[in-house]
C-alpha cells in the first residue's frame, strides 16, 4: 500500500506535469503583459485591457507575423483568431485565420497573415488551444500603403510637421501622399489624391498622362488657329494634311530662331 509521502509526491508530479502542459504565448506579448505559466485568460474569451497592458503590436494589412508559444501540447489544435477590439468580449466575433495541429516541438509557432482587405484600426488576436488555454494580443492594423510611423523623424506631407505618435505616412507613386491617424481612424491626402477606404489614391490622371494630354491639346489648338488663319488668307477651307504641314513649318521656324 502506498504511504502518505509517496502519495503526496505522486500528486505533486501530476500537478507539475499538468502545469507544464499549459500553453502560453512567447511572441507577441499577450494583453496580460507577461509570458510563462499563469498568463492564460481567466476571463473568456479575452482578459480586459488594462493600463499596464503592452502597447499594441503594429502590422500592415496584408502583412504577416510570426506567433510563437511555449509548452506546446502534442494533441489537439491551435487557433489564431482575429476580431475588432471593440467586439472581443464575445467569442462569436472572432474569425479563425490559422489552424495549427499540435506537435512535439517546443516552442511551437505559426505564421499569421492579416487579410489585405482588413480595415485599419484596433484588433484583438486570440491564441487558443482545443481545451481553452487562451491568450489575447492587441494589434493595430494599418493601411497596406502605410510606411513609417510617428517616431520624431518623419514629416507629415500635408502640414510639414513631424508626425505625431499614432500617425502613419501613406505612400503611392513612390512618394508620401497622405497620413493615416490611428487615434481617430481618419486618412488625409495631399492635393491630387483622394481618400479611398483608408488609402490615398490618385484622383485624376498620372503626371505623365496629364502632360501627354496637355501636349495633344496644345497641338490641336495650335492646328486650329493655323487653319483658321490660312482659311482667312486663302478664303477657302484647307485639308487637315495642309494644316499639319503648315504647323510643322511654323514649328521649324520657331526652332531655328531659338
Amino acid at each position: 500500500m502506498m504511504n502518505a509521502k509517496a502519495l503526496i509526491a505522486l500528486l505533486l508530479v501530476a500537478l507539475i506535469s499538468a502545469a507544464q502542459g499549459h500553453d502560453y504565448l512567447l511572441s507577441p506579448i499577450p494583453r496580460k503583459g507577461k509570458t510563462g505559466e499563469g498568463n492564460q485568460n481567466t476571463v473568456k474569451p479575452c482578459e480586459p485591457k488594462t493600463a499596464d497592458s503592452p502597447k499594441a503590436t503594429e502590422i500592415q494589412a496584408g502583412k504577416s507575423m510570426e506567433v510563437v508559444w511555449g509548452n506546446g501540447h502534442t494533441s489537439g489544435t491551435y487557433q489564431l483568431q482575429l476580431a475588432p477590439a471593440a467586439q472581443d468580449t464575445n467569442a462569436a466575433n472572432f474569425k479563425t485565420l490559422v489552424n495549427v495541429p499540435a506537435s512535439n516541438s517546443k516552442p511551437q509557432s505559426a505564421t499569421l497573415t492579416i487579410p489585405a482587405d482588413t480595415a485599419p484600426g484596433a484588433y484583438t488576436m486570440r491564441f487558443s488551444w482545443s481545451s481553452g488555454y487562451d491568450n489575447c494580443v492587441d494589434l493595430l492594423v494599418t493601411p497596406s500603403s502605410a510606411a513609417a510611423s510617428g517616431n520624431g523623424n518623419n514629416i507629415n506631407p500635408i502640414t510639414n510637421q513631424v508626425l505625431a505618435s499614432g500617425q502613419f505616412l501613406l505612400l503611392a507613386d513612390g512618394q508620401s501622399v497622405g497620413v493615416y491617424d490611428s487615434r481617430t481612424g481618419q486618412t488625409t491626402c495631399v492635393g491630387g489624391y483622394k481618400v479611398e477606404g483608408a488609402e490615398c489614391v490618385r484622383s485624376g490622371l498620372s503626371p505623365g498622362a496629364s502632360a501627354a494630354v496637355a501636349v495633344v491639346m496644345i497641338l490641336v489648338i495650335a492646328g486650329s488657329v493655323v487653319g483658321a488663319l490660312l482659311y482667312i488668307k486663302a478664303k477657302k477651307p484647307l485639308t487637315w494634311a495642309a494644316i499639319t504641314m503648315k504647323a510643322g513649318e511654323v514649328k521649324a521656324k520657331i526652332t531655328n530662331r531659338a
